[in-house]
């Protein structure tokens, strides 16, 4: 059995987030050096820090939340595929045809990791195309779908219109192939995102998860 591989981005104090979103940061409420009997923190975040699912309510009055998504959708079969093209990563990225089986497309990009300032974002026309084959979650080690400053977020829309799930953040540092995805968001009642810990193991391609 293929071993998991971490493909998330560590939390920690000082992380570069979106502009102007909340900081990361970590406390302690308990030491044991300080003569407590365990060690405890507490955390405040985003939501969207990090390596993170985007929930429908993220980009959408009536979209869904994080707590109610399928979790199923958010492991399975997965290609990792790799493009240089930028600003805007279009269908000519992805091969006419996936292999039988995969739902699961995530862009391995020229992004700068955990930059926020320059980064390639995803074609709705690509979105579609991988839909058209039964794709349900796409993902990008970019931290956003849509270009920074884009206010009517074409691809998150395609992507609520095509019921396809997202990734943000990912930490792609695998050469392209087939894999095995799990990314699970938290199950954060109305949450309009989650941290998730992404991992991938090899797959041959020799069983279907449909």
């Amino acid at each position: 059995m293929y071993k998991w591989i971490d493909i998330s981005r560590e939390l920690h104090q000082g992380m570069n987030v979106w502009p102007g979103d909340a900081a990361f940061n970590k406390q302690d409420t308990m030491s044991i050096e300080k003569g407590d009997s365990v060690n405890v923190s507490e955390i405040s975040l985003s939501v969207h820090s990090g390596t993170h699912a985007d929930a429908p309510f993220h980009y959408s009055r009536t979209g869904m939340p994080i707590s109610e998504l399928d979790i199923n959708r958010f492991s399975g079969p997965a290609i990792v595929i790799r493009t240089d093209e930028w600003p805007l990563i279009t269908r000519k990225s992805a091969p006419d045809k996936l292999p039988d089986g995969v739902h699961h497309v995530l862009l391995k990009t020229a992004a700068e990791p955990g930059s926020y300032e320059s980064f390639p974002a995803i074609a709705p026309e690509l979105i579609h195309h991988l839909a058209d084959q039964g794709v349900q979650l796409i993902g990008t080690d970019a931290p956003s779908v849509d270009p920074l400053e884009s206010k009517d977020l074409p691809a998150h829309l395609a992507c609520l219109n095509r019921n396809m799930m997202i990734l943000e953040g990912l930490n792609l540092h695998i050469e392209p192939g087939l894999f095995e995805l799990a990314a699970f968001p938290l199950k954060l009642r109305g949450g309009d995102g989650s941290p998730v810990r992404a991992a991938l193991r090899k797959w041959e391609g020799n069983a279907r998860y449909d």
